[in-house]
């Protein structure tokens, strides 16, 4: 407990800001997506070794897989990629030297609402 505390106090407020938003409004589209998202091709057909693959040009699809799941998990897949946008959105903070609180809270904001609501807008449309 101590080491989390240890942690906690040597963090800046603009770095907990930037991973706090981060998580927060990942945790938000992600649940707009799941409830919004209309069940697409690869949801019911690819499922693990069927119709994916180096063949469809998915050439990096095992080195993902090894990260997540090859099955249909969203909840699972999806928590694990706010974390991991999270992470990348204060290692952005950090090498863009954004030292403005306002900053710290636009660039996750930014990451993490445009590509989910544009995608669940666009899978809907389709």
């Amino acid at each position: 407990m101590d080491v989390l505390r240890q942690v906690w106090e040597r963090t800046k407020r603009r770095d907990r800001l930037c991973l706090a938003t981060g998580l927060i409004s990942g945790m938000i589209t992600h649940i707009y997506m799941l409830t919004n998202k209309i069940t697409n091709l690869d949801d019911v057909v690819c499922v693990p070794d069927v119709g994916g693959g180096e063949v469809l040009g998915r050439y990096l699809q095992m080195p993902v897989h090894m990260l997540f799941s090859e099955w249909s998990a969203p909840a699972f897949n999806g928590m694990m990629a706010i974390v991991l946008l999270s992470l990348t959105c204060l290692v952005l903070v950090r090498l863009l030297g954004i030292e403005s609180d306002t900053g710290a809270l636009l660039l996750p904001l930014m990451m993490m609402t445009s590509v989910s609501v544009k995608r669940a807008a666009s899978r809907q449309c389709s």
